[in-house]
Order: C-alpha cells, then structure tokens, then sequence
C-alpha cells in the first residue's frame, strides 16, 4: 500500500490504530515511544512486561489497546541509543507491517482490512538511524494496511 503522508503529530491524529518502532531492552526512553509511554501506559505497562517474563524478539508486535487508540509496539530496533549508529534492523520492520496486518485481520472484517489507517511516525528513521528511503518500500511492499505516516514538525 503507497504510503499517507501527513504533517503533525501522529499521537493527534484521527486514527485509530498507531504503530511505532521499538528497542527489544525494555526501554522506551526517547523519541515518539516516550510520548506513547507518558500518553498510553497500557501500551509501555504490556511492552515492559513481555521483557521481563520474555524477550522481546525482533519482528514481534505487541498490540494493545488504549484509552483511546490501539497502540502497536513494534520491535524494529537491535538495542537503542545516539550518536547514528544504527539500531534499526530493515527485515524487523518487513516482520512487523506482517504482523500488524495479521493481528488487524483478527480486529477487523477482513473486507475491512485495505481501508483500515494505521498512524506511524517514521519508524526507524530518527534515533535508530535507518534510512527512509528504504523503510518506505518495506513499509508499502509489507502492509495490508493504508499507512499514514505523520512528518512531525
């Protein structure tokens, strides 16, 4: 599915379903998953509770709903931090638009399921130090889903 692009706040927006790249450490310390932990504590409550009963594998998504948005932690990121070295793994993100269009499938009528918007910022794109232009195409050639994703300004 080509890619929405939006200018905003992904956390703002109209959608429903919001997915976001995440470490595999249990740390949702910086960037949009800080936001998501602070706004949606049942989102960073389940994603820390899979790490310590688990592991937070590569690929997994763990979908959880909130208040008012259903909240996928997508696990794209081998560890965390800044500086530019790249945490994010480009087959974790193809796993992950997978996974999100399985657990949609169980959400949503499967007649549904091309008209359903999932809101994301540009997962992997910051502080994992992934490059867009190839996160783009794994997004579009992976998804079931319309993405929107929002350019924070």
């Amino acid at each position: 599915m080509k890619i929405i692009y939006k200018r905003g706040d992904a956390l703002a927006g109209p959608e429903y379903f919001l997915a976001h790249g995440c470490n595999n450490k249990g740390k949702m310390g910086a960037g949009i998953a800080q936001q998501i932990r602070t706004k949606y504590k049942p989102a960073y409550d389940y994603y820390t509770e899979v790490y310590n009963t688990n592991t937070l594998e590569l690929g997994a998504v763990l979908g959880v709903k909130c208040a008012s948005k259903y909240i996928f932690n997508c696990i794209t990121q081998d560890g965390y931090g800044r500086g530019g070295k790249k945490y994010l793994v480009d087959e974790a993100v193809a796993a992950c638009m997978l996974e999100i269009s399985q657990q949609l499938k169980q959400l949503v009528p499967q007649v549904l399921i091309h008209n359903i918007e999932v809101a994301m910022p540009q997962i992997g794109a910051g502080l994992a130090a992934g490059d867009w232009n190839l996160i783009e195409k794994i997004i579009e050639q992976n998804s079931l889903f319309q993405p929107v994703v929002y350019i924070y300004e």
